[in-house]
Parts: C-alpha cells; structure tokens; sequence
C-alpha cells in the first residue's frame, strides 16, 4: 500500500479531519486532499504530518501492515473488478456479434469448403485475417 493511503487510514481511524490536517500543516483543505493522493508529497511532509497524527514517520509507512484492511476498501476494490470484469464481458460480447454477423454475411451460418476461401478474402481485406480460421482448412 502506498504512503498516501496508509496516512490517509491513519488519519480516519484516528478520527482527524482533513481540515485539522490542512490547518496545522497551514494548506488548503482540497490541497491536503491532493496531498493525501500523492506519495511523493506525502514523503516531503512526513515528519509533519506524522507529529500531527502523535506516531512516528516509521509507524505511517507500514501501517498497511500494522492495521487490518478496511472493510470498505475491500468493499470498494471488488466492487472496481467486478465492473472491469463486466466491461470486458460486454466488449467480448460485442465482438462475438459482429462476428456472426460476418458469419453470416459470408456465408449464411453454414460450414462450407468454398466459404473458407470466402472468408478468408473478407478478412483479409479488413486487415483481420484469423489463424483460426487457417484450423478450418487442415
């Protein structure tokens, strides 16, 4: 986990707002935001905001080990791949229908020696020659 979000986790479990944070370290609230997005500048500030949060700069680099994940994170993480697994099922979905339609534009569904040659051409001329379709012809 990255610096940025094991003080972000530190911060909430220790109940502190980001406006506390943001006074103290005498910044903005939504440029302590971006801060707590940002490892680099988390790094240049470490002693700070470690003395903010009463624990060492140590204790903030590996509270990822130190504290159990959050429920929530977890939550959210699943939540993320189970919507990147659905896109790429649409995606997969909407390239199977384009290829029953060429399917059957070529030659009606139908599995025929002369519709290889057939389909070979069209792909070929769409720069989308299949080697699975090369399996058809042995």
């Amino acid at each position: 986990m990255s610096l940025a979000k094991n003080i972000k986790r530190y911060r909430c479990n220790a109940g502190i707002c980001q406006e506390f944070m943001a006074i103290h370290l005498s910044v903005g609230q939504s440029t302590y935001s971006r801060l707590e997005k940002n490892d680099k500048a988390c790094a240049r500030r470490l002693d700070s905001i470690a003395r903010l949060l009463d624990t060492t700069p140590e204790t903030l680099r590996n509270y990822h080990n130190l504290c159990p994940p959050d429920e929530a994170e977890e939550l959210t993480a699943a939540r993320n791949l189970i919507a990147q697994q659905q896109q790429e099922i649409d995606q997969l979905k909407a390239t199977n229908r384009y290829w029953e339609q060429v399917w059957q534009r070529i030659c009606g569904g139908g599995v025929k020696e002369r519709h290889i040659k057939k389909i070979s051409d069209y792909l070929s001329t769409k720069g989308q020659l299949s080697t699975g379709l090369l399996c058809l012809n042995s």
